[in-house]
């Protein structure tokens, strides 16, 4: 996969205002031939370096044409170039090596590392010296319109039909020319009947050389075009006979593709063809036909004309298309409205060898505007496919792009990361892991440079490769030797020895094994070709190297596990086994053994070496009787120009004169699939045996294909995968899996993932003079498709698999949403299929997706997604709304339940929807589920009262209705009907007459009519109705909401019957709430006033506290308390349990016998006497609590909780509750402030005191038997409660005292009038007494 990455270029040469017209490399993409009108303009390609110019003036131009096209020679010595006229010129490219560096100047004025590194690039590098001289002027009799090479000669085509073979001397080589009028042409090679084109004034307008596919590709002026073949390779005129490219009559432009032996053809409107030649009868067959495709931006398609040009890259991976835009600029006008028009950027676009888009740069362009119309003229592919050159009429640009590393690596597929390639870097994807730590993961790459000193020397990388973790090595390499990278400390080796490293050629690739390297390559110093092992915990050095010499020279390797394959130019395919072996005596050193297992030779199934494409080694168990390779691996796929073929090995039966080699044979090669691009072995999921014993394809424009295995997972689990002997019964089979993107590997949670990049336009170029310059954003996407897969297993009735496949994926996080995706692609086909469907897939979907238990939720959320008016399909073949709502309810899905209230909202009565909304509000408020029940009590306030008898308008669901189940009939009882849906809601007495529900009129009843002039008690005064009443088949569920909520306590004073629904919420919640209290369930009545609203300080109020909790319950209560909150109970023997105990024991309590304090001005001192009992001093009890609080264990979570609710109890003085709180958390401080601030009436302290008391009595009898630990913290509750009894005794006494003495304190004052002490009174017998 190839797309842009980086920023753009534009050269300052040729000038804007010059423009160019063609851009041409030669045959190792080493040198750039820019052409203008009037000059020639030589590059190198790294760096950027214009070399040679060579100018014609004006004059020349005038008589011989200006240039148009150039073409180089196979060895870079010269250079053809077509004109506009009658002239052909031929230059002579002399290139020398010179004495001098670069004559460039270094921009770094500091001496940092960047400054010192460009010196010495400066000073290895040598820049060539490039001279033009013209060597050939060749005049012709008609216009040249194209041109191609042939080794030694030139194919240069005219306008009057004649194809000339000149030499690149100038000799025009009479006895080889032909003209196109005189070529016999016919549809195919078997039943040839050839004809001419006569004297027609055909003649070719484009023309390209492909020798794999077997001659010269041709477009005609007409649109028609043809493959020239010939009988030998030099094209004699007697030999050459035409095949036509069926069905293509719009051509205007061609290319070839070596590799996978296609021909494209640009086409009139913008379409591409490409055609491959068919072996069985010679025809030119149409492979694939694609369109240019725009996600965001589809309006700017209307501007793509005809095809300008197609270009493959030579390695046939990739190939780039330009078209015309169909709109012309109008020129020499002042008109504003024209000036100020906006065209897009040039159109371009890449593609995969089989037609799958992979990047357009019209993608998103309302950026990238610009005023003018600027298509490109010409595009070049540079080296290895990094680099794009581009020309258009505002000069030369260069765009660099990178590429998946799979495709010199192929058994990266099956990693779990993505890594990418440029000409002078690696990318590399962070794991998943680090993924879920970034705010925007798919954007973030680690980059990966090598160092300056390998990269400028042996520019560009062709080969990466990583250690299957992606986390411990990388290895790259260029056009000489390889670098290596610890992943782990950054750090970069290279060769020790300069002249080993140039000496290396990489061929094959690189690869990591264990805790080696592993290069297939030669070495030019000896020519040998070898594998080359080096240990990574050394240095680079051939000298403690391992070389183990091979036959030929290797073009393709893959390593699996220990299995390294390679290909070589004899057609040979090889089969090594390596091993690392630890040496003796030594525990970090490892020996590397590599033992030649098997040969394949496939040249009887190869046109040529180049096209294979890759080869993978697996064992798919395809064939019973078939052997093995070595070690279980019994499958060679190769791709041969995108025709995977399948290799299995057999042992033929012995006999006296066979030897060993013949009993070791193939079987017959099996084509498994054609147009293939890419081949995975492994998902990556080893959970998933289904897929991951498949085999994956890319197969381009038509996208995914899953090879997928047909067994049983329990005959998987037990190894018996090839025990059926049933030959009629298939192993595997072919599945289409249709996706949005190209995926590059599937990760290890069933994701297809593949990479785009999306273009920005720089902030410079926001002029609108330009083309806008771009910078490339690489990104990563995934797509899911495992609901694909499944439709298509139950498309041909394999639901078995399908089931045992979709059960495997249910530890995936979007298992849900793959059912959901299933059911909706099929349900929306079906749905908008303007033809019946004789066979239905949705029955068997939906029936599929009951098997799971998120039936109910993929149901419910497809409904909601998708358009109302395939509510009715979608129903038919699942269950009726209102028993999904049922179905959740049982099942306890509410979430689920809620979606489902809103497409009950849009079928049913606004009646009908209130009472699901109640059943579902008092469902939530029982499972404690806050959020939804705020969500049901915001729907139900904002329905209207006046709109309860409306229904909606759409009979979307009159069809469904009709098909529902039978109805239930309530008797002829307009009072019991009235009750059952009028109780507790809003209704308008005198509003318009109330409209059928959708299941109301389809179900052939008549509804109750109701005239209400009034309503007292519940009752109406006055009704007409229909002897009969239909009612939901789920009324009873609405029952015992509705019946507990009289009509009578609601009705508004103005007399007119209207009921509120906000009152009947409240009900509701007031219900609750008394439901929490009952039920000791403090924590969650605070949960529950919080999340809806609800005034807990009235409703407290109300209840007077709302304590009803009985002495002998006290226990059960704080149990409740302790288990809500999750607070811990106290440990015999911690900090409180002790400083309870030295309180207990007077250790801490200090003596207040006699403490004297006066009350107020005037008033008589009171002095405090000690009682029997030990005294309860708060400023003690205060000391406890801090101390208790700075040594305690870290804040409990529910602390904040815990002292929320007490601060609320402690508004509505609900002391009972403040008090059980407060001994959960062993804190007073609230309660005491309360009692002592007398911010509670005295009589409500007088009941707390007597409920309180002999609830404690009970807790001290149960913290005896079952937490001893709360005995000292009771007793000293205890304590305060008495001291609290105490302290409001001598409140009401010494009012009642201070009331008297003031009546009588005029007359007498009489020293023996009694002090009465504060804080205590004297005790008789337990009995209150008053001094006289």
């Amino acid at each position: 996969m190839f797309f842009p990455s980086g920023s753009d270029y534009r050269f300052a040469e040729p000038s804007t205002a010059e423009g160019a017209n063609w851009v041409s490399g030669n045959r190792e993409k080493t040198l750039f031939a820019v052409i203008s009108r009037s000059t020639i303009y030589i590059y190198q390609a790294n760096p950027q370096i214009l070399l040679s110019t060579f100018r014609r003036n004006e004059d020349e131009i005038e008589e011989r044409g200006e240039y148009v096209k150039c073409i180089w020679r196979h060895d870079s010595g010269a250079l053809c170039i077509l004109t506009t006229k009658l002239c052909v010129y031929v230059y002579v490219i002399s290139i020398s090596d010179d004495n001098e560096p670069f004559t460039l100047i270094d921009q770094t004025q500091d001496d940092s590392d960047d400054s010192k590194l460009t010196q010495a690039y400066l000073l290895r590098q040598q820049h060539p010296n490039v001279s033009v001289n013209l060597s050939v002027l060749a005049k012709i009799g008609s216009k040249a319109t194209c041109a191609a090479s042939l080794k030694d000669d030139l194919f240069v085509c005219l306008e009057d039909g004649w194809v000339h073979r000149i030499t690149w001397n100038g000799e025009v080589r009479q006895e080889l020319s032909f003209n196109i009028k005189n070529v016999p042409l016919s549809a195919d090679q078997v039943n040839a009947r050839y004809s001419k084109l006569g004297d027609s004034e055909i003649y070719i307008t484009d023309i390209v050389y492909c020798p794999l596919i077997g001659g010269l590709g041709v477009v005609l002026s007409d649109g028609r075009a043809a493959l020239i073949a010939s009988q030998n390779y030099r094209f004699e005129p007697q030999t050459i006979a035409g095949i036509w490219i069926s069905g293509l009559n719009d051509a205007v432009c061609c290319a070839a593709n070596h590799k996978f032996r296609l021909l494209y053809f640009g086409c009139k409107n913008g379409d591409v063809a490409a055609y491959h030649l068919d072996d069985t009868n010679g025809a030119m067959t149409q492979t694939f036909r694609i369109k240019l495709s725009i996600k965001d931006g589809t309006e700017y398609l209307s501007y793509i004309g005809r095809v300008k040009q197609i270009h493959c890259l030579p390695q046939g991976l990739v190939f780039g298309v330009t078209w015309d835009f169909n709109v012309h600029q109008e020129n020499g006008k002042t008109d504003n409205s024209v000036n100020e028009k906006l065209y897009p950027p040039p159109a371009l676009a890449l593609f995969s060898p089989f037609g799958s888009q992979w990047w357009c740069s019209l993608e998103d362009p309302a950026n990238r505007l610009c005023k003018k119309i600027v298509p490109f003229t010409c595009i070049e592919w540079g080296a290895e496919g990094f680099q794009l050159w581009s020309t258009n009429s505002e000069g030369l640009s260069l765009t660099n792009l990178s590429r998946a590393i799979s495709i010199n690596q192929p058994s990266m597929e099956c990693v779990d990361r993505i890594a990418l390639i440029s000409a002078d870097s690696v990318l590399l994807s962070p794991s998943r892991e680090k993924e879920k730590l970034a705010t925007a993961p798919h954007c973030f790459w680690n980059t990966y440079s090598p160092p300056q000193e390998y990269i400028s020397v042996n520019w560009p990388l062709r080969y990466a490769a990583v250690d299957e973790e992606c986390s411990k090595h990388l290895i790259v390499s260029g056009t000489r030797g390889f670098a290596h990278l610890n992943l782990k400390t950054n750090k970069w080796r290279l060769f020790r020895n300069e002249t080993q490293e140039q000496s290396l050629l990489v061929t094959g690739g690189v690869a990591v094994f264990q805790e080696h390297l592993l290069v297939v390559g030669c070495d030019l110093s000896r020519q040998e070709e070898g594998i080359f092992v080096y240990a990574m915990n050394k240095q680079i050095d051939n000298n403690t190297s391992t070389h183990f010499p091979i036959p030929s020279r290797s073009m393709v390797i893959n390593l699996r596990n220990d299995h390294l394959l390679t290909f070589d130019v004899a057609s040979v395919v090889t089969i090594y086994v390596i091993r690392q072996l630890p040496k003796k005596n030594s525990k970090d050193d490892f020996d590397v053994t590599i033992e030649r297992c098997a040969e394949i030779r496939i040249h009887e199934l190869l046109p040529h070496p180049t096209c294979v494409i890759s080869m993978q080694l697996t064992a798919l168990n395809y064939h019973s009787e078939a052997a093995a390779f070595c070690h279980g691996m019994d499958s060679l796929l190769v791709n041969v120009s995108g025709h995977l073929l399948l290799l299995s090995p057999f042992h033929k039966e012995a006999s006296a004169e066979s030897n060993e080699e013949d009993l070791f044979q193939l079987h017959q090669p099996m084509l498994i699939a054609s147009n293939v691009e890419r081949v995975w072995i492994h998902s990556g999921n080893r959970e998933i045996p289904h897929l991951n014993k498949a085999l994956w394809i890319n197969a381009g424009a038509k996208n995914m294909k899953v090879w997928l295995p047909l067994f049983h997972t329990d005959a998987y689990e037990s190894g018996s995968l090839n025990k059926n002997k049933r030959s009629f019964i298939s192993r595997r089979i072919m599945l289409p899996v249709d996706l949005n993107l190209y995926p590059i590997a599937i990760g290890q949670d069933c994701l297809a993932v593949g990479v785009e990049s999306q273009p920005n336009s720089t902030p410079s170029s926001s002029d609108l003079k330009t083309t806008p310059l771009l910078v490339h954003n690489v990104i990563r996407n995934s797509e899911v498709f495992i609901h694909r897969l499944l439709r298509q297993l139950l498309k041909r009735n394999l639901g078995v698999y399908a089931l045992e496949i979709a059960t495997s994926c249910r530890s995936l996080p979007y298992f849900s949403h793959i059912l959901e995706l299933l059911l909706h692609d099929v349900l929306d086909e079906e749905a908008t299929s303007s033809e019946p469907i004789p066979d239905p897939l949705l029955p068997r979907v939906v029936a599929f997706i009951h098997e799971f238990p998120e039936y109910l939720e993929t149901i419910v959320h497809c409904a909601r997604k998708t358009e109302l008016a395939f509510w009715n399909l979608l129903f038919s073949v699942s269950h009726h709304p209102r028993d999904l709502f049922k179905m959740c309810l049982k099942e306890d899905q509410l979430d689920t339940a809620t979606s489902c209230l809103i497409i009950l909202q849009s079928m049913e009565s606004t009646i009908a929807s209130v009472q699901h909304a109640t059943v579902l509000l008092e469902e939530a408020l029982n499972k404690r589920r806050w959020l939804i029940a705020r969500d049901i009590v915001r729907f139900l306030n904002s329905i209207d009262g006046v709109d309860l008898d409306e229904i909606p308008e759409t009979p979307l669901y009159q069809k469904l209705a009709t098909k529902s189940n039978k109805q239930r009939v309530i008797p002829n009882n307009i009072s019991e009907d009235y009750n059952l849906v009028f109780n507790s809601i809003s209704v308008e007495t005198h509003g318009p007459r109330p409209k059928l529900s959708l299941s109301q009129q389809s179900s052939g009843h008549s509804p109750p009519q109701l005239h209400l002039n009034g309503i007292n008690g519940g009752q109406s005064n006055h009704h007409v109705g229909s002897p009969t009443t239909a009612a939901s088949p789920d009324s009873s569920m609405f029952m015992s909401s509705f019946s507990a909520f009289s009509l009578s306590n609601h009705t508004v004073p103005n007399g007119h019957g209207r009921i509120l629904i906000p009152n009947h919420i409240a009900s509701i919640l007031e219900k609750h709430a008394e439901v929490l209290i009952e039920d000791y369930a403090l924590r969650d009545l605070g949960a529950f006033a919080s999340h809806l609203d609800f005034d807990l300080v009235e409703f407290m109020k109300r209840k007077n506290g709302g304590f009803c909790c009985e002495p002998e319950d006290f226990p059960t209560a704080l149990m409740k308390l302790h288990s809500q909150f999750k607070w811990p109970y106290p440990v015999v023997g911690d900090v409180v349990d002790k400083l309870i105990q030295r309180i207990s024991t007077g250790d801490v309590t200090p003596s207040a016998s006699e403490d004297e304090t006066p009350t107020s001005p005037g008033a008589p001192v009171v002095r405090r006497r000690s009682s029997s009992r030990p005294s309860f001093d708060w400023k003690i009890f205060e000391k406890l609590c801090h101390r208790s609080s700075a040594t305690k264990s870290p804040v409990e979570p529910s602390e904040p909780e815990l002292k929320y609710m007490i601060g609320w109890m402690a508004k509505s003085n609900s002391l009972e509750w403040i008090y059980l709180l407060s001994l959960m958390h062993r804190d007073l401080s609230a309660l005491h402030a309360i009692i002592e601030n007398n911010l509670a009436e005295k009589k409500k302290v007088s009941q707390f005191l007597k409920k309180v008391s002999p609830g404690t009595e009970k807790l001290l009898q149960w913290a005896r038997q079952n937490c001893p630990a709360y005995v000292s913290i009771l007793k000293l509750f205890a304590n305060f409660l008495e001291h609290t009894n105490d302290q409001q005794k001598i409140r009401k006494f010494a009012k009642v005292s201070t009331t008297s003495s003031s009546a009588s304190i005029s007359s007498t004052t009489s020293s023996s009038t009694a002090i009465i002490p504060n804080g205590t009174i004297p005790k008789l017998n337990g009995s209150l007494k008053t001094l006289p």
